[in-house]
């Protein structure tokens, strides 16, 4: 029986030479050998983007293309086909205001803040609340979580008495994700109170 220590050396051996065979086989047969996505995952998680905080940091208005790309409105569509092929998500928020890319997550919460009475558990006019949707969808996502370094202050800050915010709007931040301080309190925050 090898001890600890040799049973690692010996184990370690054994790796590299199966990781030299592979290379060497990839090589022999005209392939080039690419990274796994495993290790293309490691690779991003060892250097995630800088910090971005609000939801329209990484959901920008108008989206990245002419489909609004990433938008808010462009992902609740896609979402909403996904569950629905047939189904259509709305064009107009309660109050009247046409959903364009351009949309914010306030105008979002007219139809996604949580119900009440007999609409308790549900959105107040959607089927969904708004916490229903993003909190499973971001921290189910690996490029959320690895590439984009997300945590609950992505989304969120704490007010000075303690209580949750949402950020609905792209916070400027240093590299750490710390507020500008010229430009506090952060516009556009919402208590979490009203949107979860």
């Amino acid at each position: 029986m090898l001890s600890g220590r040799r049973k690692f050396i010996v184990i370690g051996v054994a790796l590299g030479l199966v990781a030299a065979l592979a290379v060497t086989f990839s090589v022999a047969s005209g392939k080039e050998a690419t990274p796994t996505t495993g290790a293309k995952l490691a690779q991003a998680a060892d250097q995630p983007e800088a910090p971005r905080r609000g939801c329209t940091a990484c959901h920008p208005q108008g989206g990245i293309d002419a489909n609004g790309k990433y938008s808010l409105l462009n992902e609740a569509q896609e979402r909403v086909k996904a569950r629905d092929e047939t189904a259509e998500h709305p064009t107009v928020a309660p109050d009247g205001t046409a959903l364009t890319f351009q949309t914010t997550a306030d105008t979002c919460l007219q139809c996604h803040k949580p119900g009440t009475g007999d609409r308790a558990g549900k959105g107040a006019f959607a089927p969904l609340a708004l916490r229903d949707i993003v909190h499973p969808a971001h921290m189910f996502s690996t490029a959320f979580k690895e590439h984009y370094g997300g945590n609950c202050f992505t989304c969120h800050n704490v007010a000075g008495d303690g209580t949750w915010q949402l950020l609905p709007l792209k916070v400027d931040v240093n590299e750490k994700g710390v507020p500008d301080d010229e430009k506090l309190p952060i516009p556009g925050a919402l208590p979490a109170s009203e949107t979860w």
